[in-house]
C-alpha cells in the first residue's frame, strides 16, 4: 500500500492522524512499552535497514515470527483487545 493510499484511506474514514504518525507512535509504543528484546523486530516490520553493510551479511532473519507477534500485541493495543502474545501458527 503505497502512501496516497494511506492517505485516502485515512480521509476516508475522518481520521485526524496521518499516516506516518502511525509509523511513530508504533514504534514508540514498543519502546516505551516492551522490554527491548522487540526492537529489532520493530525494525523490521517498519521496512527499517538493521545494522551495517556487514552485520546484515550475516544476519538475514526476517523476524517474521516476532514481527508477527509484536503486530498482534499492537492490533491488540490499539482495538482495546487483550494484549497477550498469541503463538504463531507454524
Amino acid at each position: 500500500m503505497g502512501a496516497r493510499d494511506k492517505l485516502t484511506a485515512v480521509n476516508k474514514i475522518g481520521e485526524a492522524g496521518r499516516p506516518h504518525g502511525f509509523r511513530t507512535t508504533f514504534r514508540t509504543w514498543v519502546q516505551d512499552t516492551l522490554d527491548g528484546s522487540h526492537d529489532l523486530a520493530a525494525e523490521a516490520a517498519l521496512g527499517h535497514v538493521i545494522g551495517n553493510k556487514v552485520r546484515r551479511a550475516y544476519a538475514r532473519s526476517d523476524y517474521l515470527d516476532q514481527r508477527a507477534a509484536l503486530m498482534q500485541r499492537w492490533a491488540d493495543y490499539v482495538t482495546g483487545e487483550s494484549a497477550q502474545l498469541r503463538p504463531s501458527a507454524g
